[in-house]
């Protein structure tokens, strides 16, 4: 049995839930990060849901590490309240997925897939953030972003060739040369 409290603290959590594959669950990176605290999840909160048995919650610690999702194949689609995601994983199988310190219980997971929730605003890009390195358009982006910095410092302060055989250039050398002109 649930009290009212402990119906809305649980379709809180709800707004978090992902669905990877057959699984599906919350994804809790960190306790203390506002996105949660501002529904009312945080450390307390997850303790207590644990308590009722519907999470089971891996409390953050010196030896403790966060729940994976195992087995998993080169491709996966991840799920947010109807938005899909694509992840690339490294192998072409037997890949490992890291989602957080909580996951359903048998009965919090067949609670989930009734609870009517909303999705946060925000969620989905700080899980992308999170998941950034199996997301192989946002690394690209990354990347070309980190590329064309250089190519506009390049423009600003001038090549500098590096003692290296790699074709690098010396950037910051040229900084700190332009600085002792001054």
């Amino acid at each position: 049995e649930m009290d009212k409290a402990e119906a809305e603290l649980f379709s809180n959590l709800c707004k978090f839930k992902w669905t990877i594959g057959d699984a599906i669950g919350p994804l809790m990176f960190d306790v203390e990060a506002k996105i949660y605290n501002k529904h009312g999840i945080n450390f307390n909160t997850l303790s207590h849901l644990e308590s009722i048995g519907l999470i089971q919650f891996q409390k953050p610690g010196f030896l403790v590490s966060d729940f994976a999702l195992s087995g998993l194949p080169k491709q996966v689609v991840a799920d947010y309240h109807g938005k899909s995601i694509r992840l690339e994983m490294p192998n072409k199988e037997k890949n490992e997925l890291r989602v957080g310190y909580v996951y359903f219980t048998i009965i919090g997971e067949e609670l989930a897939s009734i609870c009517k929730s909303e999705p946060v605003d925000g969620f989905l890009d700080y899980v992308k953030d999170i998941w950034k390195d199996y997301m192989p358009e946002i690394a690209k982006k990354q990347k070309d972003k980190v590329e064309e910095g250089y190519a506009i410092l390049d423009e600003m302060v001038g090549l500098a060739k590096s003692n290296q055989t790699d074709g690098s250039v010396n950037h910051d050398g040229v900084i700190y040369g332009e600085r002792s002109k001054s």
